[in-house]
């Protein structure tokens, strides 16, 4: 995709996402920095004692399936976030990206055979936070937008083209969004990091 289309697109997203006043909920700020904290304990000393200090649990059954031990996991993570579908949805954000850096093969099996650990090591902190975040800020944007896209075009093949631009463009969102951020990967930053975001998409107030 080339600039000129790029800048289409967020034309394009920012017209239909002109009556939003936000995208991400403020609360995400402590659960990406939580997050944050959990992923750099995963890289120092593995995924079972991260879980383990995290959860404050001596018996998390660590030989049960990656996704099951993802989903207790995230329902934890997620304690802060009250509004049940915004809880949802961020869930699904979450578990996507726990399964694209465990490796979607291993889903069923311990998490001491998946490549969450070996993945983290090589992209780092940040590169899980992005990921997550670029998921997430696309899942709130086709939740919103894609019935009123599809009303528009008459081969399904073009809603779906359509979407994966959109999904690029949330990806480049958010990889600026980060460049564009300073700090020590806590509240703070994520807060700003969320700001960013929101900035390229949003018409706001000044």
């Amino acid at each position: 995709m080339n600039a000129r289309r790029k800048i289409d697109f967020q034309s394009d997203l920012r017209r239909y996402l002109q009556h939003r006043r936000f995208l991400i909920l403020a609360e995400m700020d402590e659960v990406l920095a939580e997050l944050n904290r959990f992923t750099s304990a995963i890289i120092e000393n593995g995924f079972c004692v991260a879980v383990t200090q995290l959860l404050n649990d001596f018996n998390p059954r660590f030989g049960r399936p990656f996704i099951e031990v993802c989903e207790s996991l995230i329902e934890y993570q997620l304690r802060g976030i009250v509004e049940e579908g915004e809880r949802k949805l961020a869930g699904k954000s979450l578990i996507e990206a726990y399964l694209y850096f465990a490796g979607t093969e291993y889903a069923f099996e311990p998490a001491a055979k998946t490549r969450l650990s070996r993945s983290l090591r090589k992209q780092g902190v940040t590169g899980f936070a992005e990921l997550f975040l670029s998921l997430h800020l696309f899942n709130i944007v086709a939740l919103d937008i894609q019935d009123r896209v599809a009303a528009t075009m008459t081969q399904p093949q073009a809603l779906e083209v359509y979407m994966l631009s959109i999904e690029a463009l949330c990806r480049d969102i958010v990889s600026r969004s980060l460049k564009n951020s300073q700090g020590g990967l806590d509240e703070r930053w994520a807060a700003e990091v969320r700001i960013n975001i929101e900035a390229q998409l949003l018409s706001l107030p000044e």
